[in-house]
């Protein structure tokens, strides 16, 4: 019996043992916030959430390569006791304190090009002293300071308008979807119909018809016989 016992404590020392030799080493503090400034969405939700549940959730959008370096990050981040948070332009100051150890960090925003998400960060507004982030879509692409606005389309047109007697050329793009990138038309004539091209409020260009009283030619109305000089 006594060696069965002292069997059983020998296999506990070598698992504690091996167990103590496997573990991560945890994180500085530099450590920590540099792994949260090279994570995804998904893995910012791992490591941020508060529910067990919704942090089980989140590792299983996670490469497994990756399960590893997220878990010790949110345990490090467990010890962290947060003093202040204060926003910014562009992200929020945190005072923390770690193991009797005070220190500041910028949690700065940032933006996730290949989805075109923008990471916004924020102080909580309670007595927490923590940040909260959340994930802004931007249609249009986004940069460091945010998303970017809806581009403005511009449209140049030589004869300034609907000119029928002038003959003129549009610069921009085209209201027609199916005609990409920035283009140019020129009035132009079919019988005694013109064609006018012209810039519209959108930026955009688009053409009108007009039927010439005298005809058409070259891209412009023929003046009548009383305007025409010899």
């Amino acid at each position: 019996m006594k060696k069965i016992v002292l069997m059983l404590f020998s296999l506990l020392a070598v698992s504690l043992f091996l167990f103590g030799c496997t573990q991560e080493p945890e994180l500085t503090d530099d450590e920590v916030f540099a792994a949260m400034e090279d994570m995804s969405p998904e893995e910012m939700d791992a490591v941020n959430a508060e529910d067990g549940a919704i942090a089980g959730q989140a590792y299983g959008f996670i490469s497994s390569s990756r399960i590893s370096k997220v878990k010790s990050t949110q345990v490090a981040l467990k010890s962290f006791e947060y003093l202040s948070c204060e926003d910014r332009d562009n992200g929020v100051d945190l005072r923390y304190a770690r193991y009797g150890v005070e220190g500041t960090r910028f949690l700065s925003d940032r933006c996730y090009t290949a989805s075109n998400k923008y990471l916004d960060y924020s102080c909580r507004n309670d007595s927490s002293n923590r940040y909260s982030y959340q994930y802004l879509v931007c249609e249009y692409g986004c940069d460091s300071n945010g998303c970017k606005p809806k581009p403005v389309k511009e449209c140049t047109d030589s004869d300034e308008g609907l000119r029928y007697f002038v003959k003129g050329t549009v610069t921009g793009q085209n209201e027609d979807d199916s005609i990409s990138g920035v283009t140019s038309a020129t009035d132009s004539c079919e019988g005694d119909i013109l064609y006018e091209f012209v810039c519209k409020d959108t930026g955009e260009y688009d053409d009108e018809s007009y039927i010439c009283p005298n005809g058409c030619q070259d891209g412009a109305c023929l003046p009548s016989a009383d305007n025409q000089t010899g």
